[in-house]
C-alpha cells in the first residue's frame, strides 16, 4: 500500500482532502511516459541540468505532449523548479527580473539524435523556485494561470528526492484545490462532472491571451475525462465544499484583465531571451501563435535582432487581426 504523502518539514500541514489529491497525484505520476516522450526527455535533461546548476528539485512535464502522446512538430512543456536562482539558473533570467512575472520562460532545443540536427527537440522551461511556486498553486497569487495548468496531467520526470517528490505532489494537488474552489464560484456543475472542469479551463482562458479556438476547454477535458471525474470525486469525497456565488463579478472581471496584463509582460519577458540551441523567445512566441491560430507568423532579421520591440508589434498586430483573444 502507498505511503500517504505527509508534509516533509519545511512545507505546511496539509488537510486530508489534499493529501486525497496528493495520492491520486502519485498515481497518476506512476503510469510511465510513452516511449517517444521519454527518449526525448532523455535527451533534453543534459541541458536542463546545465541550466539548473546544481539547484534543480524536480522537473514535471505538462501540457499538450503529455496529454496527446505527440511531440513531432511540437514544443515539450517543462516546470524546471530549483531550490534557488543561483549560478546558471539566474544567469537564465532577464537581468533585474528575477521577481516579475513569474515563472521565467525560455526555449531549449537539442537533437533527438546523435547528428539528427534536423530532429530537434524543444521544450518550453519554465524556471521556478520551490517556494515561489509554493505561493502560485495557491489563490492568494496574482493569476491563475499556474494552478490551472498543473491541474491539468502532469509527469514528474525527474525529482531529487522522494522528500521533494511528496512535496511537488502536494504543490500539484494545491493547484488542483485552487483550481476546484475557484470554479464552485461560477460553475452549476458539481466538481466530480465534465461540465465543473470545462467552465474552470473556460474561466481561466479568459484571463489570458489565447490563440486557440474557443472550443480549446473542451477538448482538454474530454481527452482525460475520466481523470477528471476521478480527481473531482475525491476531493467532493473528503472536503466541505460549499458553493459560494458571491457577488464576485466585478473581481473576476479585474482578474481576467490583471491576468492578461501579465500575460503579455510574460511573453514580452520570454522574447528577451535566447537559450539552448540559439533560438529565442521571439521564434517560440511566433510558432505558437502560428500553431494554434492558423495566422502565419514570419520574422525577419530586424526583428530577431530587436525581439522586445518585435513582440510589442506582434501581440498589437496580431490582436487587431483576430489571432488570439
Amino acid at each position: 500500500m502507498r505511503r500517504r504523502p505527509a508534509p516533509s518539514s519545511h512545507f505546511e500541514a496539509a488537510i486530508p482532502a489534499l493529501l486525497a489529491l496528493a495520492d491520486h497525484v502519485l498515481e497518476e505520476w506512476e503510469a510511465s511516459l510513452f516511449d517517444e516522450l521519454s527518449m526525448a526527455f532523455g535527451r533534453l535533461k543534459p541541458v536542463i541540468d546545465q541550466h539548473a546548476g546544481g539547484a534543480a528539485v524536480g522537473y514535471l512535464l505538462y501540457g499538450s505532449c503529455l496529454r496527446d502522446g505527440v511531440i513531432k512538430d511540437r514544443v515539450i512543456d517543462l516546470y524546471v523548479i530549483v531550490s534557488a536562482l543561483d549560478g546558471p539558473a539566474r544567469r537564465a533570467v532577464p537581468p533585474g527580473m528575477q521577481n516579475a512575472f513569474l515563472p521565467h520562460v525560455f526555449l531549449l532545443s537539442t537533437p533527438l539524435a546523435e547528428g539528427a540536427e534536423e530532429t530537434a527537440v524543444r521544450a518550453k522551461v519554465n524556471l521556478i523556485t520551490l517556494t515561489d511556486l509554493k505561493h502560485m498553486v495557491t489563490r492568494e497569487a496574482p493569476d491563475r494561470s499556474i494552478w490551472a495548468r498543473l491541474a491539468q496531467p502532469t509527469a514528474l520526470a525527474w525529482a531529487k528526492s522522494d522528500d521533494d517528490r511528496r512535496d511537488l505532489a502536494i504543490i500539484i494537488a494545491r493547484a488542483i484545490q485552487s483550481f476546484v474552489t475557484s470554479t464552485t464560484e461560477i460553475s452549476d456543475h458539481h466538481a466530480g462532472s465534465t461540465g465543473f472542469w470545462t467552465d474552470g479551463f473556460r474561466e481561466s482562458f479568459r484571463a489570458e491571451l489565447r490563440s486557440e479556438r474557443t472550443g480549446r476547454p473542451d477538448e482538454i477535458v474530454m481527452r482525460d475525462e475520466l481523470r477528471y471525474r476521478m480527481v473531482g470525486a475525491a476531493w467532493q469525497k473528503h472536503a466541505s465544499l460549499t458553493l459560494s456565488r458571491r457577488a464576485a463579478t466585478v473581481s473576476r472581471t479585474i482578474a481576467r484583465w490583471r491576468g492578461k496584463l501579465r500575460h503579455i509582460g510574460r511573453l514580452l519577458k520570454s522574447a528577451k531571451t535566447t537559450q539552448g540551441g540559439g533560438e529565442g523567445g521571439i521564434e517560440y512566441l511566433a510558432w505558437k501563435i502560428s500553431r494554434h491560430s492558423g495566422t502565419p507568423v514570419r520574422l525577419n532579421d530586424w526583428q530577431r535582432r530587436h525581439p522586445l520591440v518585435a513582440g510589442i508589434w506582434l501581440a498589437l498586430t496580431l490582436r487587431l487581426r483576430g489571432a488570439f483573444r
